[in-house]
């Protein structure tokens, strides 16, 4: 049966071409900030082809000496330009070099700032760590660490105290093509275009169907209720995930073509965007589990929106009021985020936006935002689960007039004569 389903849905030309124009869309706009930022992609990549070319002691002499290279190199022509610096630094046959190299081109201060944090993350990780043990003696005097009425903030500091210093990971020789993974993390258009799909995934795949009685029509099957109601959820959120997957995995393509393949097998504290994440996870076990939850929220609101359109059974009534509560939630976060932390989750983006659960909790913040992470996603998960039940409720009140049965038999609709469906789909 559920192949049939997603039979359906693929063979759709209105759902594949949604799908491509989103994918492409996705591709643009991430095309599209790497145009505006102040750096090319190919310099990056040199940048880093030269750094791989350096033994690790010298990496950040390099980028130093790199820096002043392309500073000096704009002051050339300044005659009031004050030079003492490089001269007491690098000596005169330094400066008369570069003043002999007016056509070479020399990395830009932008992409030296941003290989200079990147590497070092990579060489002061351990010293990050052990700073963290440092950081709770110190912070333990604080009064609101001694606070006998609510031992949870304690306690949390000192789990994270406890996991980064029995965190095993070693980072690579190599951080080529980090920035890649960073912007495949950071970015939010993939969340938005998932949205987008999946307003018109089900138009066409639920509210076409009901407008033409042919939902009605399936409840007059052997197991046309609960279990046809459970089906098209089940063939939905396949095919978000599918999308899901599919576009992150061509960004990720397109990431790393721009700016370097990156090393999966590599932890995922190699990412400075990473850096705070107290599991031993690899970039690409990350990532995969970044998309499974990402399709596990996805699926609770498709649970959600679905069991509000058979409450309501109008597909522009359901799509007001979930844009409602979304709006409630984006209104708390924008006027509370700043006194309550925990507020700034309620949007839906950054319900969407998964990692954030995790790359963001470091010492200072795990207790006021990991644990309400966990909350909010329970309440939701409730909240989706009491939505399905109702609508599952309104779902078998709505019958079907005899008069539709013959002539849903004699048109050509992508459902199967009654018969049929019981032998062979149902049992």
């Amino acid at each position: 049966m559920l192949y049939f389903e997603l039979k359906k849905i693929f063979t759709n030309r209105r759902i594949l071409i949604c799908m491509v124009v989103l994918l492409i869309g996705v591709h643009l706009f991430s095309g599209y900030q790497s145009l505006q930022q102040e750096w090319t992609a190919s310099e990056y990549k040199q940048l880093h082809e030269r750094l791989d070319q350096l033994p690790t002691q010298d990496r950040m002499a390099f980028l130093k000496e790199s820096f002043d290279k392309s500073e000096y190199h704009l002051r050339v022509n300044d005659t009031q330009a004050d030079v003492s610096y490089y001269t007491d630094t690098y000596g005169l046959a330094w400066m008369e070099a570069i003043q002999k190299q007016k056509n070479e081109v020399f990395f830009s201060r932008q992409v030296l700032k941003q290989v200079e944090k990147e590497e070092q993350n990579r060489i002061g990780y351990d010293r990050f760590r052990k700073g963290i043990k440092k950081q709770y003696a110190l912070n333990h005097k604080v009064s609101i660490f001694q606070k006998k009425e609510d031992p949870f903030v304690g306690q949390r500091a000192v789990k994270t105290m406890d996991a980064y210093e029995t965190l095993n990971i070693t980072m690579p020789a190599s951080i080529k093509g980090s920035y890649g993974i960073e912007q495949l993390l950071s970015q939010s258009y993939l969340d938005i275009a998932l949205l987008l799909f999946l307003v018109f995934l089900f138009y066409e795949y639920v509210v076409r169907e009901e407008e033409h009685q042919q939902l009605s029509y399936m409840q007059l099957t052997k197991h046309g209720r609960l279990a046809y109601y459970m089906i098209k959820i089940v063939a939905l959120w396949f095919t978000c995930s599918f999308f899901i997957f599919l576009t992150s995995f061509t960004l990720w393509i397109q990431e790393s073509l721009l700016y370097g393949f990156v090393d999966l097998s590599a932890c995922i504290q190699s990412i400075p965007f990473c850096m705070r994440i107290t599991k031993a996870y690899s970039i690409l076990q990350f990532l995969m589990l970044t998309l499974a939850f990402k399709s596990l929220v996805c699926l609770l609101f498709i649970i959600m929106f679905y069991g509000m359109y058979f409450m309501v059974r109008n597909d522009l009534l359901a799509i007001a009021i979930m844009l409602g509560i979304g709006g409630i939630g984006w209104g708390l976060s924008a006027i509370f985020a700043d006194s309550a932390q925990w507020f700034a989750s309620l949007h839906p983006m950054q319900l969407l936006h998964v990692q954030d659960a995790w790359i963001q909790v470091q010492y200072l913040r795990v207790f006021d935002q990991a644990l309400y992470y966990n909350w909010i996603y329970a309440g939701i998960a409730c909240f989706s689960v009491l939505l399905g039940y109702l609508g599952y409720r309104g779902y078998r009140k709505k019958g079907i007039h005899e008069k539709y049965v013959w002539k849903f038999y004699k048109q050509k609709h992508k459902i199967y004569p009654l018969g049929y469906m019981n032998q062979k789909n149902f049992g």
